[in-house]
């Protein structure tokens, strides 16, 4: 399952990687491409300006970096496979579920 972009809000996170576990059928991969910024919020560029960005959508909402989208998807019961950056501006992450 590809979730491009989808996941940017902490307080979504949950119920958006709930509903890819309830999807998938064991062994099954959630594949996850966004912006996201380091646990400090300064790098890649990109990411922390769309970070920036969705603080000034929403002040009340969290930043989603990298640790914490890996801190939900682990929370939700999938395995990392990968993590990584994708390009200079993008980053991906590979779940699997067990």
């Amino acid at each position: 399952m590809l979730l491009s972009d989808v996941i940017y809000a902490a307080t979504q996170a949950k119920a958006v990687l709930v509903n890819a576990w309830k999807s998938l059928a064991r062994d099954g991969l959630v594949i996850i491409r966004g912006y996201y910024a380091d646990p400090d919020g300064s790098r890649p560029l990109m990411g922390a300006l769309f970070a920036v960005k969705q603080v000034v959508d929403d002040a009340r909402e969290k930043m989603m970096t990298c640790a914490t989208l890996k801190a939900s998807v682990t929370a939700v019961g999938f395995e990392i496979v990968k993590a990584a950056p994708l390009t200079e501006f993008s980053f991906v992450l590979v779940g699997r579920k067990p």
